[in-house]
């Protein structure tokens, strides 16, 4: 879907493209797919602008993540 070229581009900006060294997974493919589940779901915007933003806080996003599926 297009939104998954977007969120590429944008995590190209912040994300880095490694394995997270607690975490053990591709930080760049673990946003993606969370921010596509959130944006599919309509629990967030799909604004430029408020994507960088959570790009930006790309780490905390994961840990909030995985750390409820634990």
């Amino acid at each position: 879907m297009l939104y998954y070229d977007v969120l590429d581009e944008i995590a190209d900006v912040c994300v880095p493209n490694s394995v997270h060294k607690e975490l053990h997974v591709n930080c760049r493919e673990a946003w993606v797919e969370i921010m596509a589940q959130l944006i599919e779901h309509n629990a967030i915007g799909t604004k430029y602008e408020d994507l960088l933003v959570y790009a930006s806080m790309w780490e905390e996003l994961l840990y909030k993540r995985f750390s409820s599926v634990n």
